[in-house]
């Protein structure tokens, strides 16, 4: 083959894989440019099960050169296709986006229903007017609506564009949906005088992952070099929530962009770091005015130090400790949390104290203040609750934290506090804030790890049985941490009565006498004794009894066939229980249910259930060990199948007989 021959194959090979690349990158579609096949779809091939189907899903993101600022615009264009009534709720849409008194918010929306009647489009339209906008908080708007028209079969589409002032971080973009999506595409064009940083987190390679130069034009028509960063995935798989997780959004694949550096349009060599380090970001929040500055300032008026102060001026600590216990309980009583979790302040803390309200910064930053005007050395943490999602150690991401708590050292044992929830034993953290770690501020911050504690219950039942099959019984609790805090939750919210007749009261059982202990002292292991009486179902020669072993865990929690993400108990688990019935006069066993035991791993999860029957006695012990908090994906089928296990023990009879 002559130079001529191979220089011609050559320039085809090149030209073919250009016509492939460059294809893959302009892959966008065009709003209201339906494909016919797209309409004709009914089943969608990657999963025949799916009620719809996302085609579409993209964002273009760049950056809007003002006069003497930036603005970032977002727009996002989404096309789902409804293949069965199911996916009807696919139909009714909320979307959030930045906007504040400072400028920004929605700019234009546009929505529309598509279905193929006879052969042709039929567009239905959503009004301006059918719009629904509201303020979320300060900082967060939202705008809803619902398509019309809806049936198996249309596509639904609608298109948005948000411009906002704030550009130090991107909207974290999602690759995955509650169904399948077929394409999802995210662009950001990065001006040259800005540097961002990514944060990815993928279950699969990237289908297109690309950067090509281009530009940004201001409104006077300057143009600007830019390099557009180019993501994209194809065929993914729907993300159904899940029991036992800390958020979806830990296991979705994303992507979101924060700054690194930037500089200015007229002197683009002269860069300024943004926050690039966590030492930096401490600094930063050390000295904000709606964070450290509230601690440190010794204002004129700081009324919950001089609070502080005060509480020990006629009545002493015996010790540090006691000292510290004794101004959670004052910090936690002060407030109501307004469910707001955050990292700054909305209003200075001496407001927040006179309104008796706050978010989590208010009434955390306010502990650590009381605190230090004691002389007790404690420092804010920052966490993101569980659903929220893990933050990670790899860059200083801001945003990856949404609530502050307290960290205070006492000798050689170290706490975490936080006073938003005041019926938690001292030293206990919500649940909630129990997401693997939070970040120290020091001056040098470091990373701590959040340890939770084993969470203990353990009940005894014994009952009699006379001749007539009418039964007496009693109940004995013991709860401890978590189990005794949702305990107490329940009886100051919902009431004894509520809580007994939930518990009792059934056509098989009724309580008739009971009495709690340590309701009001959360330190303290909630302790309850419950008389109560009933009838055995009996027809004449047997008599069947429904031991009463109550599990803690909620019936079916896993139903999944597999699982391709840790199972996240949030707590580790000791739970036991004990029945123990005195076989009437009479009456022989006839039925008992079987033993069973299940280990997983190194004795990481014990399942336990031991029927014994011995002279005029049957006793039933179960027990369920959960030695860690999280599981790995690996041991899924194993838990499940321990738990549908125990969840059937639960359920089974003894079964007694006249001979």
């Amino acid at each position: 083959m002559n130079s001529k021959a191979n220089k011609l194959i050559l320039l085809l090979i090149i030209s073919f894989l250009s016509s492939i690349l460059f294809a893959q990158d302009n892959i966008d579609m065009t709003y209201g440019e339906i494909m016919p096949e797209e309409l004709e779809m009914t089943v969608y091939p990657e999963d025949s099960s799916a009620n719809a189907v996302v085609l579409w899903h993209s964002s273009k993101m760049f950056l809007l050169p003002l006069q003497n600022k930036w603005q970032f615009v977002n727009i996002i264009h989404k096309r789902v296709k409804v293949l069965k009534k199911e996916g009807f709720k696919q139909a009714d849409v909320r979307l959030q986006y930045h906007a504040n008194k400072e400028g920004g918010g929605l700019i234009k929306i546009q929505a529309q229903t598509i279905n193929l009647i006879n052969g042709e489009q039929k567009i239905t339209k959503i009004a301006d007017n059918e719009f629904f906008k509201k303020k979320v908080n300060d900082n967060i708007s939202q705008v809803s609506f619902a398509f019309p028209a809806v049936k198996e079969g249309s596509i639904l589409e609608f298109k948005y564009k948000v411009i906002s002032n704030y550009y130090y971080t991107t909207p974290t973009w999602y690759f995955q949906d509650s169904i399948p999506t077929r394409w999802s595409k995210v662009q950001f064009s990065v001006p040259h005088t800005h540097e961002y940083v990514t944060s990815i987190h993928k279950i699969n390679e990237f289908d297109i992952r690309t950067t090509i130069p281009s530009k940004v034009n201001s409104p006077k028509g300057r143009s600007i070099k830019a390099q557009r960063h180019i993501y994209a995935m194809k065929n993914m798989p729907a993300m159904v929530k899940a029991p036992y997780i800390t958020t979806m959004e830990d296991y979705l694949a994303k992507i979101n962009f924060q700054m690194k550096s930037y500089a200015f349009i007229n002197s683009p060599n002269s860069k300024t770091e943004v926050t690039n380090s966590w030492k930096k970001l401490a600094k930063e929040l050390i000295v904000h005015n709606q964070f450290g500055r509230q601690i440190i300032e010794d204002r004129k008026h700081s009324i919950i130090k001089n609070k502080a102060k005060l509480m020990f001026v006629n009545s002493p600590a015996k010790d540090s400790l006691e000292m510290v216990e004794r101004i959670f309980r004052f910090v936690a009583s002060s407030f109501k949390y307004n469910w707001q979790a955050g990292i700054i302040t909305s209003t200075d803390l001496n407001d927040a104290y006179k309104k008796a309200k706050g978010n989590s910064a208010e009434i955390n930053l306010s502990l650590v203040a009381a605190l230090h005007a004691v002389g007790i050395h404690t420092f804010p943490v920052l966490i993101s609750t569980r659903n929220h999602g893990i933050p990670q150690k790899k860059y200083p991401m801001i945003t990856q934290f949404n609530h502050v708590i307290a960290f205070v050292k006492v000798g050689k044992k170290e706490y975490l506090l936080d006073a938003t929830s005041p019926d938690a034993p001292f030293g206990l953290l919500p649940e909630m804030d129990l997401n693997t770690r939070g970040l120290l501020l020091t001056r040098t911050p470091t990373w701590l790890k959040i340890t939770p504690k084993m969470d203990k219950a353990d009940i005894k039942v014994v009952i009699k049985v006379d001749e007539e099959g009418v039964w007496t019984g009693k109940r004995t609790t013991f709860l401890e941490h978590y189990a005794a805090m949702k305990i107490r939750a329940y009886l100051k919210y919902q009431g004894e009565k509520a809580y007994l007749d939930q518990q009792f009261n059934t056509s098989d059982y009724i309580y008739t006498n009971y009495s709690f202990q340590h309701v009001n002292e959360p330190n303290e292991p909630f302790l309850e004794e419950i008389s109560f009486k009933g009838n055995a179902f009996d027809n004449e020669k047997l008599l069947y009894i429904q031991p009463w072993l109550t599990s803690l865990f909620p019936q079916n929690i896993f139903v999944e066939k597999e699982r391709n993400y840790p199972i996240d108990f949030a707590y580790p688990r000791d739970y036991s229980s004990s029945f123990q019935l005195e076989i009437p006069e009479g009456y022989v066993v006839d039925e008992l249910p079987e033993n069973y035991y299940k280990v997983i791993g190194e004795d990481l999860a014990v399942a336990d259930y031991q029927a014994i029957h011995k002279d005029n006695l049957i006793e039933i012990n179960i027990s369920i060990k959960l030695k860690i908090p999280t599981f790995s994906p690996s041991t899924y089928l194993e838990l499940k199948e321990l738990f549908e296990t125990m969840e059937q023990k639960l359920a089974e009879q003894i079964v007694l007989k006249k001979p």
